[in-house]
């Protein structure tokens, strides 16, 4: 069975920039060079178009997919038939889930303990916590992402996959933080003064700023925002309670509602390499925020090193 945050690595392919060797986003199992990146005879604006159904076409592929591949799983005499030779099996499934979320978890927790050092140093350029400045909006954000790790981490140690819940509030307090590195570089103050009034930040105005320090810096910007689009919708099937993640929580033994917690540490096993995704995330934003924001170049460099010593996941 496949599950839905285990169909993609996100922050990899967002924030790294597209390889041309790579298979192109728009949805073709063709190389992007020899795609959509050379899609010369059409305009730009047919292209992000082009590239955006396309984008929506394989969104829908997916979750069809995913209903498909549940459905077959559950369904199955496969699994019935494996059970009743081995009456354990349930158990022992569950076991080998434990055991690799034992494996990845303390390696998550490690590479955050490594992060979490450089986001408490922020505090030392805040000279009043309740000052309306880029770096203490930025301390407090990053801070807030902090005790959401910590909570994902308490649940997934218990295979509770409703730990995946607090990676989009992660991510957005990331964006923010983004967000409020790229005002600072052009000098806007818009979204800082409302936030400090109490004003919730769209995502969509994250999303803008990061296209135009992408487009600034030479990236695919039409091309990873689709990709972007596409992760926020499947990211949406699990907070908001879709068919497609109630049925994942069916056993394929049983054919019942999975009360016993097989398929839970099932998901939470194969979930956490997408939050290892999102820790890459947090440390590319605070490579932003002392290279950007503070102007450390040696912290910059130690980040830098850190996110290559997690590379190999």
């Amino acid at each position: 069975m496949r599950t839905i945050l285990g169909c993609f690595n996100n922050q990899k392919i967002i924030m790294k920039g597209l390889d041309r060797n790579k298979k192109c986003p728009c949805g073709s199992d063709k190389k992007w060079k020899n795609c959509c990146l050379n899609k010369e005879n059409i305009s730009n604006e047919e292209s992000n178009k082009y590239s955006s159904k396309k984008m929506n076409e394989k969104t829908k592929k997916d979750k069809a997919f995913l209903i498909a591949d549940n459905r077959r799983a559950i369904k199955s005499l496969e699994a019935k038939k494996a059970l009743k030779e081995d009456p354990n099996l349930i158990e022992e499934d569950k076991e080998r889930s434990r055991m690799e979320i034992a494996l990845k978890l303390p390696a998550l927790e490690q590479y955050f303990s490594e992060l979490l050092p450089f986001i408490k140093n922020l505090r030392g350029y805040v000279q009043d916590i309740t000052e309306e400045t880029f770096i203490c909006a930025v301390y407090l954000s990053l801070s807030h992402a902090c005790q959401d790790w910590k909570s994902l981490f308490s649940l997934a140690r218990n295979g509770d996959y409703g730990s995946f819940a607090f990676v989009r509030l992660i991510k957005e307090a990331i964006a923010l933080s983004d967000l409020f590195v790229l005002d600072f570089r052009k000098n806007k103050h818009k979204h800082l003064s409302e936030w400090f009034k109490g004003e919730i930040i769209g995502h969509g105005a994250c999303r803008i700023a990061q296209d135009e320090f992408m487009q600034e810096n030479g990236m695919a910007v039409d091309k990873m925002k689709n990709i972007a689009s596409h992760i926020y919708q499947m990211e949406s099937l699990v907070i908001h309670g879709s068919y497609i993640s109630m049925i994942e929580s069916v056993s394929p033994f049983t054919e019942d509602f999975d009360y016993g917690g097989r398929t839970q540490y099932f998901r939470t096993s194969k979930g956490l390499d997408y939050a290892k995704g999102t820790m890459d995330a947090m440390n590319i934003n605070l490579k932003l925020v002392y290279g950007q924001l503070i102007g450390d170049k040696e912290k910059y460099e130690q980040l830098d090193k850190i996110l290559t010593k997690y590379s190999a996941w």
